[in-house]
């Protein structure tokens, strides 16, 4: 297996993994939180990371910053990659113009200190937030009906980040990596973290 060079931020192999070249030109000194690959242009990604959203058209040469702030998620809306959702700090943001614009959606919303993001292809007009508070607690599930637009609060307890099987506790559960995934019958709800 080949050693990967020390690079933080997007990397690239065009021989099945055998070596990779960094490709962050335009990045800077960032962390890729995650990273998404438009579903008709390969060459077109977008990247959540702690420097803010980075925008490539080139398939990773050059990379432009499109939103500052610290950035952990961000999804494509099933079946419209113009539209997309992203996280940072707890707050939600939207983009209707495939990433070159960012407004950040407050209606309905409270602010956390974290937030992940889940969208399906059941139905591609709701947004689920899960939202962790400052002490990396359970804050509330919020559904959006309308692509984003706004929230409405489904659930803020119990404490389901807490390390008890029942999330009565009032702890949390530091350093994880949270997901939200949604099962495609929208019936089912998934929250893991590692």
């Amino acid at each position: 297996m080949a050693e990967m060079p020390k690079v933080w931020a997007f990397l690239k192999s065009f021989d099945g993994g055998l070596t990779w070249e960094a490709y962050s030109n335009g990045m800077g000194n960032v962390t890729v939180g995650r990273l998404i690959i438009h579903p008709a242009n390969p060459e077109l990604l977008l990247t959540a990371t702690t420097g803010g959203i980075f925008k490539t058209t080139d398939g990773g040469l050059n990379w432009t910053n499109k939103m500052s702030g610290n950035f952990k998620d961000i999804v494509f809306k099933t079946n419209d990659p113009s539209m997309i959702y992203a996280a940072s700090n707890g707050k939600f943001y939207r983009s209707t113009d495939t990433g070159e614009t960012w407004i950040q959606i407050i209606a309905g919303l409270t602010i956390g200190s974290r937030g992940v993001i889940g969208v399906t292809p059941a139905n591609p007009d709701v947004v689920y937030f899960l939202l962790a508070n400052g002490n990396n607690e359970f804050q509330g599930l919020y559904k959006s009906t309308n692509k984003g637009v706004s929230f409405v609060e489904k659930s803020h307890t119990p404490n389901i980040m807490d390390w008890s099987c029942d999330g009565s506790g009032t702890g949390d559960k530091p350093g994880m990596t949270l997901k939200l995934l949604l099962i495609r019958s929208m019936k089912t709800l998934s929250i893991g973290w590692r």
